[in-house]
């Protein structure tokens, strides 16, 4: 029989705590997107102890963490109690900004932003300099906050100038060889929209693929199918990566399709 917890019941104030390799972070429930699950407030630990100190901390920024319950269910954070939403988020949820389009420096093309209130889309093309202050819009799975986290992310940062940089703290870095076997993994979405939708979550928030690791077929004819076809030679955590393409699948409406691994010798 398995031991695996029921999944709570999220409302919005419920609190999570977030181990890092040194400390922890908090994430506070302030809202569901209609679409995207959960958003939660990444908080800084207060002075002193007790809830209340930790939602007192420095909010770092706002992300979309998807579903919570099931992060909690496999262990990844831990419930700690619930306290009120502060303002503005206890009045409506917050009105994101996103794109998928990208400059060779990584930042976004400046006219290609559009806004998300967690019901609605519209297009705005290029952000006020108060827009540029919403929180950026990203499916951000547990271990990806804690990444986050853990780099110095600045969500901010393609606003702030040449040399501004998105994080603090490179990536690790991953073992990889060009005579290494590769593993290979398949996801099936049913537009190319959602493909490329996904393509673009997976290749930020992965450092082990780059977008040459990533192919993109032509529609199945049987099936009507849009494929993405993911290839890498470094190391990783087999259950953690799995957990993260299951859930970007999800989210942008596809399904994640296994996987070939290299035979160890």
């Amino acid at each position: 029989m398995s031991s695996k917890r029921k999944a709570r019941r999220v409302q919005p104030g419920d609190v999570f705590e977030l181990p890092l390799k040194l400390g922890v972070v908090y994430l506070q429930a302030i809202g569901k997107h209609i679409t995207h699950g959960w958003a939660v407030r990444v908080l800084s630990p207060g002075q002193g102890a007790g809830l209340d100190s930790a939602v007192r901390g420095t909010e770092l920024y706002v992300v979309l963490i998807g579903d919570i319950a099931s992060e909690e269910q496999d262990a990844r954070v831990r419930y700690v109690g619930r306290t009120a939403v502060p303002a503005p988020y206890n009045e409506a949820f917050p009105t994101l900004r996103a794109s998928v389009d990208y400059l060779p420096d990584g930042r976004h093309k400046p006219d290609s932003w559009w806004l998300d209130n967690g019901k609605d889309e519209w297009k705005v093309g290029r952000l006020s300099p108060e827009q540029q202050h919403y929180p950026y819009r990203q499916i951000t799975p547990a271990l990806a906050v804690r990444d986050l986290v853990e780099r110095g992310w600045d969500p901010e940062w393609e606003f702030k100038g040449a040399d501004a940089k998105e994080f603090r703290e490179p990536a690790e870095a991953k073992e990889r060889s060009p005579h290494s076997p590769a593993s290979t993994f398949f996801l099936y979405f049913r537009t190319a929209g959602d493909a490329t939708h996904a393509r673009e979550q997976i290749v930020r928030e992965r450092s082990l693929f780059t977008s040459a690791d990533v192919d993109s077929s032509d529609d199945d004819v049987v099936t009507a199918r849009h494929s993405l076809i993911l290839k890498t030679s470094a190391n990783f955590d087999l259950a953690d990566l799995e957990h993260f393409l299951e859930t970007v699948a999800d989210r942008f409406g596809g399904v994640y399709d296994g996987n070939e691994l290299p035979l160890r010798r």
